[in-house]
């Protein structure tokens, strides 16, 4: 009877155990920006210990440590995850397209477009270049570039 019991809640609970999202290059960025992009903007969500599901912890410390270093070599300007000063939040929120990641051995690139291609305000899209590791078995962001940013080198 024990194992007739044990074999029903087995078969009932096997397609929840299937619905587990598997971490994947795209699932994780789209995760990071939703919760990024939604953060209120009073606080800080590099303090939040949330971050650390989705930024590799040493990338979090030395991006925390950009802000903080007290010289004019500081990260100033905008914000490291969207290489923005503003953003639109609900239009960001509404208009996230992801990439396909390229590979390379534990490493992946995703790019990411936020904002819709209608929006009125110049600078209302955002496109950026999204790297990452796999930690474990969990992709984590190590480092963004604005899509622009080599362009503005040069």
């Amino acid at each position: 009877m024990l194992k007739r019991l044990f074999l029903i809640a087995t078969l009932a609970l096997f397609p929840l155990l299937g619905m587990a999202q598997k971490s994947t290059p795209e699932s994780t960025v789209k995760a990071f920006y939703t919760w990024y992009i939604a953060y209120p903007s009073s606080d800080w969500p590099l303090d939040d210990k949330k971050i650390n599901e989705y930024v590799e912890p040493l990338a979090a410390t030395q991006i925390r440590g950009l802000y903080q270093c007290g010289s004019e070599d500081c990260y100033y300007g905008h914000d490291y995850f969207t290489k923005t000063q503003d953003w639109d939040k609900d239009d960001w929120l509404k208009h996230m397209t992801i990439s396909k990641p390229l590979f390379s051995g534990n490493k992946a690139i995703v790019t990411i477009q936020l904002g819709s291609r209608y929006a009125l305000q110049e600078g209302a899209r955002n496109h950026l270049i999204v790297i990452l590791k796999k930690v474990g078995e969990k992709w984590m962001i190590t480092d963004v570039a604005g899509a622009n940013d080599r362009q503005q080198q040069k």
